[in-house]
């Protein structure tokens, strides 16, 4: 019980320069899951390393329910998850906003996002905003379900059933072509 997570952020707090590379290596697996889903794969690493450093100085290690392992972790894995979506929208709408400004070409756009709307423009709305949030946003089915106030269950079926509504759609797309 002397090597948990509890020591390693206590540790770090003090200042402890070991225990800190040990919650960054220990976290790295998802700091890099979420990097690598950014347009700039390395600064949103850094950006990731930066937060959990500030996380773990500011864990409140005097409540009780931190003195365990999988509240730590619960509560690291949700700020980055958080943190990536917060980089996510902020180079989203850097892009958009690059987008408008490019002097160049008056026209230019991503093209995948321009595929993408029209895979999932016959979707209904609950359908569209399950799928966006799963698969653009990474939230789970259980986020999904309490925003929705549905069962994780309903989330499962609609998905499935947006999944085929896309694979067809994107199927009629290349007969066409």
């Amino acid at each position: 019980m002397e090597n948990n997570l509890y020591t390693y952020v206590k540790n770090a707090k003090l200042g402890d320069k070991s225990s800190m590379e040990y919650l960054i290596n220990k976290f790295e697996p998802l700091i890099n899951k979420y990097s690598y889903r950014l347009m700039e794969p390395e600064d949103g690493k850094s950006e990731l390393i930066l937060k959990l450093i500030r996380l773990v100085r500011k864990i409140p290690l005097d409540r009780q329910c931190f003195k365990e392992d999988k509240y730590i972790i619960s509560y690291i894995k949700i700020s980055l998850k958080r943190q990536y979506i917060y980089l996510y929208d902020k180079q989203k709408n850097l892009s958009l906003k690059q987008s408008y400004l490019d002097e160049n070409n008056e026209y230019s756009f991503d093209k995948s996002n321009i595929i993408f709307y029209d895979l999932i423009k016959n979707l209904n709305n609950k359908e569209k905003y399950i799928f966006i949030k799963k698969y653009i946003y990474n939230f789970n089915s259980s986020e999904i379900a309490r925003s929705l106030k549905i069962s994780r269950q309903n989330v499962y079926i609609t998905e499935k059933r947006a999944i085929k509504k896309i694979i067809n759609t994107f199927q009629l797309n290349n007969r066409t072509m």
